[in-house]
């Protein structure tokens, strides 16, 4: 993992491509366009080259980034624990949501190139829109975070299930072993 020799572009204008892009994504459809016009001039594309590390674990920033191309893997301990690169998928909203810092770490397994966007915009908005502008971000983020919950609960049953056969092959050993029986284990490798 190597500290990022971030490509970026400066702040971007109201450029049609990237607004085209935001409303694609299905968790922006929903903005308005002063709102998304907001975002857009607030965002910077970001690249990165494969092992270049685009979020630190334990620092307090106010960016969110959406994945525009490659993959990311979150780090925690120097482990990967998951990746992905679905095009739109967000990330870095959780420490802007509840002003913690990082839980973990997100480095760019491939090359990636990413929308970054300074979520401290929400505290610039007009206060005539401001509410308007809280309820349609929190509605993105809680459609966000009901997907990433509904992936982690689908892994957790898939870990599940794997824990309960190992269990029972535990068992049978420990049986075999109980009858006497001899047998040898034969060395397997383990994906991480």
């Amino acid at each position: 993992m190597r500290d990022a020799d971030v490509k970026e572009t400066p702040y971007l204008e109201k450029r049609e491509d990237i607004y085209k892009r935001f409303k694609q994504l299905p968790f922006l459809k929903s903005l308005d366009d002063e709102v998304l016009d907001e975002l857009v001039i607030l965002s910077k594309l970001q690249r990165y080259e494969a092992g270049e590390l685009i979020i630190p674990e334990g620092v307090y920033d106010s960016w969110i980034y959406i994945l525009i191309s490659g993959t990311v893997s979150v780090v925690k301990n120097t482990k990967v624990i998951t990746s992905f690169s679905d095009p739109g998928e967000m990330f870095g909203e959780v420490a802007v949501i509840d002003g913690s810092t990082r839980s973990a770490s997100l480095v760019a397994a491939t090359e990636t190139t990413c929308l970054a966007t300074d979520a401290s915009f929400m505290d610039r908005v007009g206060e005539e829109s401001r509410q308007a502008t809280y309820s349609v971000l929190y509605r993105m983020f809680a459609e966000v975070l009901s997907k990433k919950l509904r992936r982690t609960d689908e892994e957790l049953v898939r870990v599940r299930k794997e824990l309960d056969k190992l269990k029972e092959e535990m068992g049978r050993l420990y049986e075999m072993s109980q009858n006497g029986d001899r047998f040898r284990l034969k060395p397997t490798t383990v994906d991480n």
